[in-house]
């Protein structure tokens, strides 16, 4: 979930990133839409699934034709925005869904809920639309951000609690689905309430699989950022979505290390080669991975506990085109090299205060091969 405000983004003309980067990856623009871009989704067809917390419907589009007009689905019931999206099993995918207060970034208590939206029986096409169906309620939720499967499952999602500090559970088999508490932790949680009531939490987390590699609990880990403690970690995790390990805190993102206020790491995307593309608010893509030799990192950009260390990169960094990124996505298909990243900007128009989202593509084709 966008971890920056107006507030913030008028922050930047005053104080300018000490995180100076040259642009290393091309940056082009794919396509804008009239609401707060929040979280991406590539389906197998290759077309991206956007969502937004001011609108409930889903935005769709044809990377092979940027700069061309997003179709919508029609709305998500009872809401009015959506937060993470993934995919279960191929083409079903689960968004979640709210009332939203964009200024607390909060949804109200009682409206968080789980919706499938189905492409399996649509073509391959945007003609035919998705079947969108309710799955769940979360009913303590208030502001579910990040989402995925757990790891070695096709019927349990994950839901980062931004406000509590936790990461749900759901199992989409039970009837009805059983939601419980599968995580928490102290780099889950948001700042104090007192301090900064709108502050988040845990916010983007990704699964990866790995049974066999390990011992014999672990199936997987669930890897996630943390905007308030601004981390990047994982946990293992077994079958079930039952943690198998404390988590594990993999790298420090403090961005330019001043204390920025808004250099708080948002949502990522990991590839095929198990890599995490983070989004970092202002205008920074950073690259965080597992060194296989001893080489040590800068303390100031990266964090490594016992076992072996990881490292941070900027691979991106545009207050352009770039500005307050909010998620990443790796591309399927023709675009398996190209990463989709949705942005967002406030305007603010005889004293109106909008919301411009932005979906461009970064070539990592020379990080891919």
């Amino acid at each position: 979930m966008y971890t920056s405000t107006l507030f913030f983004s008028l922050l930047s003309l005053l104080y300018p990133s000490q995180c100076l980067s040259t642009t290393r990856l091309p940056i082009t623009n794919v396509t804008s839409i009239p609401n707060l871009a929040e979280n991406i989704a590539v389906r197998s067809n290759s077309h991206l699934l956007i969502t937004s917390v001011t609108t409930p419907s889903i935005y769709t589009l044809d990377p092979s034709f940027p700069n061309t007009t997003t179709a919508q689905f029609p709305p998500i019931p009872g809401a009015n925005g959506l937060g993470g999206i993934t995919e279960l099993r191929p083409d079903l995918f689960v968004v979640a869904a709210g009332l939203w207060n964009t200024t607390a970034r909060r949804a109200a208590h009682g409206s968080a809920a789980l919706w499938y939206v189905d492409f399996r029986n649509s073509s391959s096409t945007n003609s035919t639309g998705p079947l969108i169906t309710y799955l769940a309620s979360i009913p303590n939720a208030i502001a579910v951000n990040g989402i995925t499967t757990a790891p070695g499952s096709d019927s349990i999602v994950l839901l980062a609690e931004s406000a509590a500090g936790l990461i749900y559970a759901v199992d989409t088999a039970a009837k009805p689905p059983l939601v419980k508490v599968a995580v928490k932790s102290e780099y889950f949680a948001p700042e104090d309430a007192e301090v900064n009531p709108a502050s988040l939490g845990i916010n983007g987390i990704k699964s990866w699989s790995c049974e066999g590699e390990g011992d014999e609990e672990t199936v997987g880990y669930v890897y996630f950022t943390g905007s308030a403690s601004r981390v990047f970690g994982r946990v293992g995790m077994g079958r079930g979505a039952v943690a198998t390990g404390p988590v594990e805190i993999l790298a420090n993102l403090t961005g330019d290390g001043t204390g920025d206020p808004a250099s708080r790491p948002d949502d990522f995307a990991l590839d095929t080669k198990g890599r995490a593309w983070v989004s970092l608010p202002r205008s920074s893509i950073v690259l965080v991975q597992q060194q296989r030799s001893n080489t040590s990192t800068s303390s100031r950009n990266s964090y490594s506990d016992a076992g072996p260390s990881w490292s941070v990169q900027t691979v991106a960094n545009r207050t352009d085109t770039l500005q307050d990124p909010t998620s990443v996505a790796v591309g399927r298909g023709r675009w398996k090299d190209r990463l989709f990243v949705t942005t967002f900007r406030a305007e603010v128009s005889a004293g109106v205060l909008t919301f411009v989202g932005t979906i461009v593509g970064v070539d990592a084709g020379s990080y891919m091969k």
